[in-house]
């Protein structure tokens, strides 16, 4: 351990246990942004051979407790009113975490525009649950203390989106500013 050296070889044995089974999100927080087109959330996986997963949608006044101080308990305890849930088998071999990706719907296929709820209720290394914001249109969002400004942009065409309408809320609900994007895809409010 200091450098020194042994006079005669040495031996030491020893054994590890297994992995827990765990699922690790390769981001850390707990809204996600996914397109249409996305079939799978990108998951690594350990021990694991099925995954009980539960989707729902979820509506734009179900989402502002969500994001308040005490959003927190409210994630944990809310439940979609159309909540599907279904495992998925997921058979990650023993003792080694690999890539996987996880269905957003029993069939596998993609999510429609809108809002989600995601829910894994596997194991205690387990984080979320998780909002889903699936759209086609990424928006880049700024805010001044004298100004909001946000900049739409369609992922498909990469081109500015035009006469789309704009909702600026506060954390409580509180509609701040609305109208809709320019010809650049922008919208400005006080």
């Amino acid at each position: 351990r200091w450098g020194a050296t042994l006079r005669q070889p040495y031996e030491l044995s020893f054994m590890t246990t297994s992995l827990d089974p765990a699922i690790f999100m390769p981001v850390s927080q707990e809204v996600l942004f996914l397109t249409p087109q996305d079939q799978g959330l990108p998951v690594q996986a350990a021990n694991i051979d099925e995954v009980p997963l539960s989707v729902g949608t979820l509506p734009l006044v179900d989402l502002f407790p969500m994001i308040t101080w005490e959003g927190y308990n409210v994630r944990q305890a809310y439940v979609p009113s159309d909540a599907v849930e279904w495992n998925f088998s997921a058979n990650v071999p023993g003792d080694r975490t690999l890539p996987i990706k996880l269905p957003l719907s029993p069939d596998g296929g993609a999510l429609e525009p809108g809002l989600y709820f995601l829910r894994l209720p596997i194991t205690e290394k387990y984080f979320g649950p998780y909002v889903l914001a699936v759209s086609n249109i990424q928006v880049t969002f700024k805010i001044s203390s004298s100004e909001a400004f946000v900049w739409a942009v369609d992922l498909r065409t990469n081109t500015p989106v035009s006469g789309a309408p704009v909702a600026i809320y506060h954390e409580s609900g509180t509609l701040w500013a609305s109208g809709e994007t320019d010809a650049e895809g922008i919208f400005k409010a006080p």
